[in-house]
């Protein structure tokens, strides 16, 4: 019984020294709660000061920002009464500029007329360029000419709004272009007219004469067979071709050179061609020998064609020229005719160079 009462005694005195044990850790863990809320709090209190001075700090900077503003919207209302009386001045200007355009527009329509009149040039400028490379060359310049002459009046236009031109001086320029115009179409139909009444010419004398030969519509030039006037690799005129230019030179020189051509025609051109058997050196002297054979008899005591001062004319224009076989003619499937290929040409050249400088006087106001 005894130990019985021990245990009970020592059971109770464990069960208190627990209890006190249990009730200090909660008395601590409360004194940390109460520690760590006032920490928050004075932490709080502290951010709170913080920030009502920062935002003391903002208003002051905002209320210098509203009179910053204010200054800048007086300064604003300012440039608008700058800027309303620009823009009156701005419509006013706009209205001088209106009635510039008008007179402008009207100027533009003279010289979209004047461009029309330059389009029809230019078509005749097409159909000369086809007489001659020379010629086309000149023309081809001439057009370039007048493409400035129209840009130069185009920036007369301009300049006539910038500096305010008088616009009777603008149309008197234009009138001036319109009658330089008129003289260069004179000159232009004069220049294409000249080669083909020369060709229908050489071609009603040459059949008057019952002379046989093909006369090139565009050309004129005259194609005769080489085997006429020569053996095969030589350049001594046979008895058949002496007989042949006994007849054609006389026709041919005559018709050129008659009072009604003679102004016209520059040069008398006479053209050896062979075909391409040996070589170019070969082919080129061969050539130039039979054109010169040719020239040579016709300007010999030995032609009887011609008169001492026919030949003294002729031999002040006509020319020998070898082309080797430079210009062969070919046959349908493109391969070489060396048949036709071996020829003698006869060609003339018209005064292109004293038309073109006359219609580069005319132009440029010489005349």
């Amino acid at each position: 019984m005894i130990d019985v009462k021990r245990r009970r005694v020592k059971v109770r005195k464990e069960n208190a020294s627990y209890w006190m044990s249990y009730s200090d850790v909660m008395c601590a863990l409360l004194l940390m709660l109460v520690l760590l809320l006032f920490f928050y709090v004075n932490r709080y209190l502290s951010l709170q000061t913080k920030r009502e001075q920062e935002l003391a700090l903002k208003e002051s900077q905002l209320l210098q920002q509203e009179e910053l503003l204010a200054q800048t919207e007086s300064l604003l209302a300012q440039k608008a009464a700058e800027l309303a009386s620009a823009n009156a001045q701005l419509n006013n200007q706009q209205l001088e500029l209106q009635d510039k355009n008008l007179r402008l527009d009207e100027s533009m329509s003279r010289l979209a007329q004047q461009q029309l009149d330059y389009n029809t040039q230019k078509a005749l400028l097409a159909l000369a360029i086809q007489e001659s490379d020379a010629m086309r060359q000149a023309l081809e310049a001439k057009e370039d000419e007048l493409t400035q002459t129209a840009r130069r009046l185009t920036e007369q236009d301009t300049a006539l709004i910038l500096q305010q031109l008088d616009v009777d001086r603008l149309l008197e320029l234009l009138e001036n272009q319109t009658h330089e115009l008129g003289k260069q179409q004179t000159i232009i139909e004069e220049m294409v007219g000249v080669r083909a009444a020369i060709i229908a010419n050489l071609h009603g004398s040459l059949q008057a004469a019952n002379i046989n030969v093909t006369v090139d519509g565009k050309t004129g030039a005259i194609t005769l067979d080489s085997a006429v006037f020569f053996d095969y690799g030589s350049s001594t005129i046979k008895s058949s071709g002496m007989q042949l230019l006994n007849q054609f030179i006389p026709v041919y020189v005559r018709t050129l050179l008659s009072g009604e051509n003679s102004e016209y025609v520059s040069e008398l051109i006479v053209e050896g061609h062979t075909d391409s058997v040996g070589s170019f050196e070969y082919n080129l002297n061969l050539s130039q020998q039979r054109a010169y054979e040719v020239v040579r008899y016709c300007l010999s005591d030995q032609f009887y064609g011609l008169t001492a001062a026919e030949k003294r004319v002729l031999r002040d224009r006509v020319t020998a020229n070898g082309r080797a076989f430079s210009e062969p003619i070919l046959n349908a499937d493109g391969t070489e005719n060396p048949d036709a290929s071996r020829r003698v040409e006869f060609k003339f050249r018209l005064k292109d160079d004293e038309m073109i400088n006359s219609m580069s006087a005319i132009l440029s106001g010489d005349r």
